[in-house]
């Protein structure tokens, strides 16, 4: 299997980049997975990177608002469903405990 290691703007137009993205959304089951609520039929979420491994996988994406996506980045408050990773004190970034319990409990 080749690496999958999407960087660029031009690695993310790849069939493999599309299908990872795909699984992450499945398992996010329609809610954004910082802060809990629902994804909504809005086309404004996004796959944010959790670290930057050799290889992409769906251990270090996670599916988030837009809005959620810059706090993690940048600071700021959001509201987040009690249980969430974000109400859990998770930053969104890392493999901490609280996303491993969190990928744990996924089907």
């Amino acid at each position: 299997m080749a690496k999958l290691n999407f960087r660029s703007n031009k690695d993310r137009e790849l069939p493999a980049w599309g299908n990872l993205r795909r699984q992450v959304h499945i398992r996010s089951n329609g809610s954004c997975e910082f802060c809990g609520k629902p994804l909504g039929f809005s086309q404004y979420f996004e796959t944010h990177h959790r670290w930057y491994p050799n290889i992409d996988s769906e251990k270090n994406l996670m599916v988030v608002h837009r809005a959620c996506h810059k706090v993690i980045h940048f600071g700021g408050k959001i509201s987040a469903i009690k249980g969430s990773l974000a109400s859990s004190g998770d930053t969104g970034v890392g493999a901490t405990k609280q996303w491993k319990l969190f990928l744990d409990n996924k089907p």
